[in-house]
């Protein structure tokens, strides 16, 4: 049995396709961005904990800080990644609602004849 795919259903199909290629790039960029905020989390517990004065790794060097000013930096780099990580979940959210709406109206059209299912 043949079904007729017109070419608005292919395009939503590829739009799909790209959406959903998009969302596991957004998981993969979130992923590291928790991780390395995880770490930055860690390196301030140590700098509480830690009787000398640790160095602060910026680009190639590592420069060394008093502890208000290394405690700055942290603060400083930490909220960038809660700006960053905050702006990746949104745009993932969003991804998420217009794949399941693609999804939606193309298992409306074709039901089980196509998977759209990873």
């Amino acid at each position: 049995m043949d079904y007729e795919v017109s070419e608005e259903d292919h395009k939503k199909i590829i739009e799909f396709s790209l959406l959903h290629n998009k969302k596991l790039n957004l998981e993969q960029k979130l992923k590291l961005l928790k991780h390395e905020k995880n770490l930055l989390n860690d390196a301030q517990d140590e700098i509480i904990i830690s009787l000398n004065t640790p160095l602060f790794h910026i680009g190639e060097c590592f420069m060394k800080l008093t502890d208000e000013e290394l405690e700055l930096e942290l603060k400083d780099k930490s909220e960038k990644l809660d700006t960053e990580i905050e702006k990746l979940t949104n745009s993932l959210q969003e991804n998420i609602k217009e794949s399941s709406n693609l999804k939606a109206q193309l298992y409306n059209k074709f039901g089980n004849r196509i998977n759209l299912d990873s």
